[in-house]
């Protein structure tokens, strides 16, 4: 019914709703039947898919050349955190992004990363490489010895695997370390 009665308005989709439309007594009552309150449910839901559909199109679009370009998609999701967070950018043979996904999450000073959940994930996802990212809430993103330790463990048993860590980057206030830069590429 819902459907009709968006055609007969001329009206697409839910999406081409404005919120005068869904609390018009002429239109609301008769199809809708909508309160002010889920009105305001509706477009925070709508605001979340539009950013989600955002954020899909820029993985569809995204290959990774350099440490720049990690960290142009991951950077606002790890700047400014009170703690840290591990996520992992999934790239096919050609580096296009196939997915990413927050893996882990720590306190304010460490995030302890399992090599085995990110294989898994790998499988998963068909992906054979990977960068890892996470943050530093301090906002120094030089590596610990945690980080450090870990970013080899990590590199080592997934190379067993067959899947190549391209890069692990940690991100800080406004800037970022890369062990692959660091390193000249060679991870």
């Amino acid at each position: 019914m819902e459907k009709e009665v968006l055609k007969k308005l001329g009206i697409k989709s839910i999406s081409d709703i404005s919120a005068w439309e869904l609390l018009d007594e002429k239109v609301s009552p008769l199809t809708f039947n909508v309160s002010k309150s889920s009105v305001d449910k509706i477009l925070i839901l709508r605001d979340i898919m539009a950013e989600y559909r955002k954020s899909r199109r820029i993985l569809d679009k995204s290959q990774i050349i350099c440490s720049k370009d990690a960290v142009r998609i991951m950077d606002s999701r790890l700047e400014g955190l009170d703690h840290e967070e591990f996520w992992v950018l999934f790239l096919d043979r050609s580096q296009h992004v196939l997915n990413m996904e927050q893996l882990f999450t720590g306190g304010l000073a460490s995030v302890v990363i399992d090599p085995v959940i990110i294989a898994k994930k790998c499988i998963l996802y068909s992906s054979t490489r990977i960068i890892m990212l996470h943050n530093h809430p301090s906002g120094d993103p030089n590596p610990g010895q945690l980080d450090i330790r870990e970013t080899k463990t990590t590199r080592d048993a997934l190379k067993v695997v067959g899947i190549e860590l391209l890069d692990h980057i940690i991100i800080g206030h406004d800037t970022y370390y890369s062990f692959a830069d660091e390193s000249e590429g060679r991870m």
